[in-house]
């Protein structure tokens, strides 16, 4: 053995690994059937209605959110409204909006808008 030779050494006790077969190296065609069919085994997601989610529905959940509170929303309120609602929405009103009457009756209006916000969520989710 030469100087600049490595050899691979094993204990006497380890069993030799197992011979690989050829390996088929992936090309473009490879990868893309691939895609196909496990693109065709899996399950088309449910549509979702965008056109419910939109920026109407907000306008509607800022203005019973604005009354609860007894003030008009600020543009920088509304704007956390409107990306509360983008990532978490569409909540039921059923669902919150006795939680929030209470928690405004209890606590006041003082809070920073994503107080609210998130009681509206967590509510959402635990029901």
């Amino acid at each position: 053995m030469t100087a600049g030779e490595l050899k691979r050494e094993r204990h006497p006790q380890v069993s030799p690994l197992p011979e690989r077969g050829p390996m088929i190296p992936p090309t473009a065609l490879n990868q893309i059937s691939g895609l196909q069919r496990r693109a065709r085994q899996a399950t088309p997601p449910s549509p979702v209605a965008f056109a419910a989610a939109s920026s109407a529905a907000p306008a509607g959940f800022a203005e019973v959110l604005a009354a609860v509170l007894g003030r008009p929303l600020q543009p920088r309120e509304l704007q956390i409204v409107r990306r509360h609602w983008q990532r978490y929405g569409p909540f039921d009103p059923q669902i919150w909006l006795p939680v929030l009457t209470h928690f405004v009756a209890q606590k006041g209006a003082g809070h920073h808008i994503a107080v609210y916000l998130d009681l509206c969520r967590a509510e959402a989710v635990l029901r």
